[in-house]
């Protein structure tokens, strides 16, 4: 088994307190949210950074990908002014060059919030001038390829039945009432997917948020790594 170095205990260490703290939340249907979305976040993340070393390797331009792990989170100016978080972004020489969001959805309930997200993203893009933004999507977002891609995004979407058959692979059995569209006893389903996690930590897991997410997107890498190589393409 590989050492384990700080950056695997400072880790750790922050993932055993957002345990802690989620145990005691008292709507626990959205933290449950919460925690597959970490999931997904993460692997972007690891996704993005082996594909960026290979190019850096094969000693292209270096590129810079942000926010670092345990590092200043990234913000871009929008159209107004404000600055606005972004999930992940590929700098070059300083300035952002790709913008990469991840993001999951349950349901469709949520959708046209969405949509004025990605009426913002769009602004950030061309504030900012980068070169193309992608989008990482699980959930039904099927619906609003066309308007994404329209606007020059790089769209992978990864099935909402895809991340449960996923997750109930890796003990964490996600069941939904679809008269509600909720999770059935989200305390009970939460707790579990907590457990699964801390065990994996036991088990010398020395990433267990980002080897859960790698499932979910292994079929979907390759797919990843060609839209990013794409937006690479002329810097």
């Amino acid at each position: 088994m590989p050492r384990t170095n700080d950056a695997d205990v400072k880790r750790i260490e922050k993932l055993q307190k957002a345990i802690n703290k989620a145990r005691e939340v008292t709507a626990p249907e959205n933290s449950l949210g919460q925690w597959i979305g970490y999931f997904l976040d993460r692997a972007t993340h690891l996704v993005l950074e082996q594909a960026l070393q290979l190019k850096i390797h094969a000693k292209l331009q270096p590129l810079d990908l942000q926010p670092k792990e345990g590092g200043p989170l990234v913000r871009l100016l929008d159209d107004f002014g404000d600055q606005k978080q972004i999930d992940h972004a590929v700098f070059k020489n300083k300035e952002p060059r790709v913008i990469i969001e991840s993001k999951w959805l349950k349901d469709k309930r949520h959708l046209n919030d969405k949509a004025a997200w990605i009426r913002q993203l769009e602004d950030i893009v061309n504030e900012n001038a980068v070169n193309k933004a992608l989008l990482v999507l699980a959930g039904p977002w099927e619906g609003y390829r066309d308007r994404m891609e329209k606007r020059n995004f790089g769209v992978i979407i990864i099935e909402v039945d895809h991340v449960y058959k996923t997750l109930k692979s890796n003990g964490i059995k996600i069941s939904i009432d679809s008269t509600r569209e909720a999770y059935v006893d989200p305390e009970r389903t939460l707790n579990q997917l907590l457990d699964v996690i801390e065990a994996r930590i036991a088990a010398g897991d020395r990433d267990p948020v980002g080897s859960i997410g790698m499932s979910i997107l292994d079929h979907h890498r390759s797919e990843i790594e060609r839209e990013l190589a794409i937006a690479l393409a002329g810097l």
